[in-house]
């Protein structure tokens, strides 16, 4: 399985640093990244290999990122925010599924109204309170904070302020 998922991560990369010729060719694999991450028990590293694969296949990709909000893919990624526990105490492996599960989901935002539509009637209350937590994690070896900047792109912070004065 990890084969495969290095496999996944390799063609995201491709997608990503490709001509968008490459993007089209990758979106055939989404589908395979999906029934991955449905699978039960997979390890942490797995999991990171297949979010690295579709944020690349679904980078500046609009087409690609419908084949995924076609196939339901949010509702697999949001599971991988599930966990009850988020802490910088928790495994450093399950921390790094959740930064790269908030990466995924800004690729698919970016852009892309009806995915931040879909993200708020399926994540709603949970998924504000999961970024809230991840946000204040250290995100000094990531370009950003992406549970914040995500939180942000879903107006969650907006209604915090607005609710604080």
């Amino acid at each position: 399985m990890e084969q495969r998922a290095k496999a996944a991560a390799s063609i995201g990369l491709l997608a990503y640093t490709g001509e968008p010729n490459a993007g089209t060719y990758a979106s055939e694999y989404i589908q395979d990244l999906y029934d991955i991450l449905l699978l039960p028990d997979i390890s942490a590293k797995v999991k990171i290999l297949v979010l690295q694969g579709l944020a690349g296949i679904c980078y500046i990709n609009y087409n690609n990122q419908n084949k995924a909000k076609d196939l339901n893919l949010t509702d697999a990624v949001l599971a991988c925010l599930e966990d009850d526990k988020v802490s910088s105490s928790d495994k450093p492996e399950g921390i790094l599924v959740k930064s790269w599960t908030c990466y995924f989901l800004t690729v698919m935002c970016y852009n892309n109204i009806p995915y931040i539509k879909i993200l708020h009637e399926k994540g709603g209350e949970m998924l504000e309170n999961k970024l809230e937590l991840l946000a204040s994690l250290d995100w000094s070896s990531w370009p950003c904070n992406y549970a914040e900047l995500l939180s942000s792109l879903l107006g969650f912070q907006k209604s915090q302020n607005t609710s604080n004065t």
